[in-house]
């Protein structure tokens, strides 16, 4: 009983530092692991097993490769080519932003691509007299089911991947699941560019608000 309670309080404690942003996520994650290595819920084993998980080393390396891409301004000159300045089509501006997002995703981690593209986005929509509001939930919506698309597309595939072959199991191939996740990426694109996009909010920034 002790395990269970000391468990949960820690975990406890540790979404609402989270939440509340005291400390830096990282540093409040490995404390939450170290106490309960201190408090012998596991072992020192299964506390570091994560560091060796083959899906875990790979959503490393992608962050690695998007970092790479995001300073050398390649993939900036590339996003902002993609949406353009002159598309006055509101479907259009959705469909050049969720499809290439989407695309790339599938083969990039989708959590790093949408970290980069948020400042993006917000300042093409500044520049372009748009919410940002109407643009950065499809972003989001549009990077999470390109990540359903491939092994690789997002980390609860490439750790779930890990898993099954840590138990024994074959694993997934690489496009195991694109079967369903490009029908279901598509239909979803879609339904947030005909229908969804009314139902976001249209607030822009306080400055622009203020002029």
């Amino acid at each position: 009983m002790f395990s269970l309670y000391y468990t949960a309080i820690i975990i406890l404690i540790m979404i609402l530092a989270l939440a509340k942003d005291w400390f830096n996520p990282a540093m409040i994650i490995f404390s939450a692991l170290l106490l309960l290595l201190a408090g012998k819920v596991i072992t020192v084993n299964e506390a570091f097993a994560g560091f060796s998980n083959k899906g875990m080393l790979t959503v490393g390396f992608l962050f690695v490769v998007s970092a790479a891409l995001q300073s050398s301004g390649t993939f900036e000159r590339f996003v902002l080519g993609m949406l353009g300045n002159q598309h006055k089509s509101d479907t259009g501006r959705y469909l050049r932003l969720m499809l290439p997002v989407a695309g790339l995703s599938a083969f990039l981690n989708n959590t790093p691509i949408v970290a980069t593209l948020i400042p993006i986005v917000k300042s093409w929509a500044k520049r372009n007299n748009l919410s940002a509001s109407k643009f950065l939930i499809p972003l989001s919506c549009a990077a999470i089911l390109g990540g359903t698309c491939t092994l690789i597309g997002t980390s609860t595939n490439l750790v779930v991947h890990g898993l099954l072959l840590e138990a024994g199991y074959e694993g997934f191939s690489f496009f195991e699941i694109t079967r369903i996740g490009v029908p279901v990426a598509i239909l979803s694109i879609l339904f947030i560019t005909l229908v969804g996009r009314y139902l976001l909010p249209d607030r822009k920034d306080v400055i622009t608000d203020l002029g």
